[in-house]
């Protein structure tokens, strides 16, 4: 089979692999559509702990059920899925508790065992979830992210009546800022240095976006704050923006620190939460709301042999269409 294989920093090539066969509990997959995820950006220059080369990448995934291991009863041949990559051992604390994203022993598929970036993968059974009728293959891929999202609308319980501000307007600011607008949130601010991007968040419900340099004057008093960068200055700004009393979400995963004057924070009796992908539950919620996102105007269709090419524009040109799917 034909796979996208990263081979060290910056070294991505398309090679052929072995087609591979479902052990115990396991379907193979022949995937249809997969994105790439801001972490494996971080992972083609080096810079992610969690992946080591040579590694076939790939975890926000559609595709299409080709086989199952003779133990495997559902779903059946043909049906079209998305999966959950994040693989937990159901049985420690965090996973009897239902957060099978703190097990210490979890794992993620296109991480520490191959991903999609191929023309098949191989999935537990368990992780694999049918998605509903009609839903075009790419937006199918967008379960994973979204799932993301839907969690961290969770950790900080935000309200209809809240002033909520989004900082970041990739992938994961694009699907938040719809969850948030189906959670009916209607005052929701977006901070984006893009103008695309920009005109992109107004078109899809955001009160206002605005520049970098203008987020305090639009977003201070925001009950609730999401980053979904990670740097420590979007950090730092997700601390800025919130009123007394409110809350700020840590969503995006980028630099590893970040200060804050720890007076003010105290004075202002304010919230930080930090969400982490997902549970089980959250990525069934995503897997159902697939039929909501509005995917016009965000995202571009490669192919797999256009990987490479890919993951050099990301790193050279982090702008443009919020989200690239590629396609084997």
């Amino acid at each position: 089979m034909k796979a996208l294989v990263w081979n060290g920093p910056r070294q991505m090539a398309v090679e052929s692999r072995d087609e591979p066969a479902p052990a115990e509990g396991e379907v193979l997959l022949r995937v249809n559509a997969v994105g790439i995820c801001g972490s494996e950006v971080e992972g083609y220059i080096g810079e992610s702990a969690i992946r080591k080369p040579p590694l076939i990448m790939g975890h926000e995934c559609a595709a299409e059920v080709v086989a199952i291991a003779p133990d495997v009863g559902e779903p059946p041949i043909g049906t079209n899925v998305a999966f959950n990559p994040l693989l937990s051992c159901g049985r420690c604390a965090s996973c009897r508790a239902g957060e099978q994203q703190q097990c210490p022993d979890r794992a993620l598929i296109g991480a520490q065992r191959p991903g999609a970036f191929a023309e098949y993968v191989i999935v537990p059974a368990d992780n694999v979830y049918v998605v509903p009728d009609g839903i075009a293959d790419f937006v199918g891929a967008l379960a994973e992210p979204l799932a993301c999202c839907i969690h961290s609308i969770a950790r900080s319980g935000a309200t209809i009546s809240d002033r909520v501000s989004v900082i970041g307007f990739g992938s994961l600011g694009v699907l938040l800022l719809q969850a948030l607008r189906w959670s009916g949130i209607g005052e929701i601010v977006v901070i984006e240095p893009d103008a695309t991007r920009r005109e992109l968040a107004e078109r899809l419900g955001a009160s206002v976006a605005v520049p970098a340099e203008r987020a305090l004057e639009a977003g201070t008093g925001s009950d609730v704050a999401f980053d979904t960068v990670g740097k420590g200055a979007t950090r730092a700004l997700t601390i800025q923006l919130l009123r007394r009393g409110g809350t700020g979400v840590l969503l995006g995963l980028h630099d590893s620190g970040f200060s804050i004057d720890g007076n003010a924070f105290l004075r202002g009796e304010l919230t930080v939460v930090s969400s982490y992908a997902y549970n089980r539950s959250a990525f069934a919620r995503a897997v159902k709301a697939l039929p909501r996102i509005s995917a016009e105007g965000w995202i571009t269709h490669q192919g797999l042999d256009d990987g490479p090419a890919a993951f050099r524009g990301l790193v050279e040109s982090p702008t443009g269409a919020p989200k690239i799917i590629l396609r084997p």
